[in-house]
């Protein structure tokens, strides 16, 4: 069973003095969100311009007012925007959409999601058109907690507003069924960790030794997956203790360093006492955590000036092969995942940033086991991933810069940021932990 996904691509459907109003919402929501991402690391506006096109071109809804709430509805919510804003700039009727749609901080996500059942019946719209756009690409998030915890929400509370209208009950009856297959072959895995543990590239000393306080005692490796981060702090000279949710992944990690104590949980919700460690690092998974929720989490458990450090190793696609490598992939999710400006704020000060090129030398075997590894090739169609492997196995067999070599070369750059506990902030008290909307 597949589901209708939605682009971008709506303008032309719409009167010209509609698409001129959208566009000057598009406009201000670009201006207002910033630098802000969604979890893959695109722009957070193509969530915006989703939303708008899947109710125009799916729904076939055109109406001015509801297609700019559509654009504005997370703007009071995540951005300084006030609602007075909102209505000086484009009038009361969306204003009035953007206020049901928007989730006071203070208000429990399922408390938010009830109030829906009353709400006018053109702000159910807006909020079924946000989450179809954060759902129909689920089956790719990384973290089966995160996908799981998701789609349960929506089934509970997202769907019942959907039956009230037969398009978008139709859609999301289609994608339950696919997300529920999708789920099943997610829980393999926890399988593939073997394969993930081998080879997956570990991180550069270098990096390493600038992400953390030499005088650190105990450092955390967050989201530590089969302990690639792990061994490369432990090589470092520190001590480390591991929170890592995937059991799959944990039973690895426990193999390969069974000194390690190792706890299961998330970033939003750390199993350890306050003031617990001197730092905190996390490895290819920031762009996936709730940073609403987790940061105060973190701040909890380090000590006062403690430090935290964010990782990610990205291919290197200015090299020929690599770029078609990751064509091959279908996916640019490693060239962005939001490295590049990462989101953290109080109590933490400013970031730093620091990137650092080197060579991970691996076998061809190693290269398929690295692509079979990852998150959304594993949740692929059977087919589709043979495809890809497929393809990788060409690519191996044909360009000349890898044609007859036992060893390869893939060049990578480890992008780097950190940040200490600010001691002039008080630190917020940790919210309770929400999926992403």
């Amino acid at each position: 069973m597949t589901y209708r996904t939605f682009g971008t691509d709506w303008q032309r459907q719409l009167p010209k003095d509609t698409a001129e109003i959208v566009t000057q919402a598009l406009a201000f929501a670009e201006r207002a969100h910033g630098a802000q991402t969604r979890p893959a690391g695109e722009p957070y506006v193509e969530h915006l311009r989703e939303a708008v096109a899947v109710l125009v071109d799916g729904v076939g809804r055109t109406e001015p007012d509801l297609l700019v709430a559509a654009v504005l509805h997370d703007v009071v919510e995540d951005t300084p925007v006030t609602l007075a804003e909102v209505r000086a700039e484009f009038g009361d009727a969306p204003a009035e959409l953007v206020y049901w749609v928007t989730r006071d901080p203070a208000q429990e996500k399922s408390a938010y999601l009830k109030r829906f059942a009353a709400a006018p019946d053109d702000a159910v719209l807006v909020k079924l058109a946000d989450r179809l756009s954060n759902v129909q690409r689920l089956h790719t998030h990384p973290r089966p907690a995160k996908r799981a915890a998701y789609f349960a929400e929506t089934v509970e509370f997202i769907l019942p507003l959907a039956a009230r209208h037969p398009w978008f009950a139709d859609w999301f009856a289609q994608w339950r069924t696919a997300m529920e297959a999708r789920l099943a072959q997610a829980d393999s895995f926890g399988e593939a960790a073997a394969a993930y543990a081998k080879a997956r590239p570990s991180y550069p000393n270098e990096a390493v030794r600038w992400l953390i306080p030499p005088k650190a005692g105990l450092v955390l490796d967050l989201g530590a997956g089969t302990g690639q981060l792990t061994r490369a702090v432990l090589a470092a000279g520190f001590d480390v203790v591991a929170v890592e949710p995937s059991a799959g992944m944990r039973a690895e990690l426990r193999r390969a360093h069974p000194n390690v104590p190792i706890h299961a949980g998330t970033a939003e919700r750390i199993p350890l006492p306050d003031n617990a460690v001197d730092a905190v690092v996390v490895g290819q998974a920031w762009h996936w955590v709730d940073v609403a929720v987790a940061v105060p989490e973190i701040a909890r458990i380090l000590r006062p000036g403690g430090q935290l450090g964010l990782v990610w190793n990205i291919r290197d696609e200015r090299h020929d092969w690599v770029a078609e490598l990751g064509r091959i992939m279908h996916r640019g999710i490693e060239q962005d995942m939001g490295s590049e400006n990462p989101r953290v704020g109080a109590p933490f000060t400013p970031i730093e940033r620091r990137d650092f090129e080197w060579t991970y030398h691996l076998s061809r075997a190693d290269l398929l086991d690295l692509v079979a590894s990852r998150s959304y090739v594993i949740t692929m169609e059977p087919q589709q991933r043979e495809q890809v492997l497929a393809e990788v196995t060409e690519l191996l067999h044909t360009h000349p810069d890898l044609k007859g070599r036992d060893t390869l070369e893939l060049p990578y750059r480890t992008r780097c940021s950190r940040t200490v506990t600010d001691l002039s902030v008080d630190r917020p008290e940790p919210a309770s932990p929400r999926c992403a909307r």
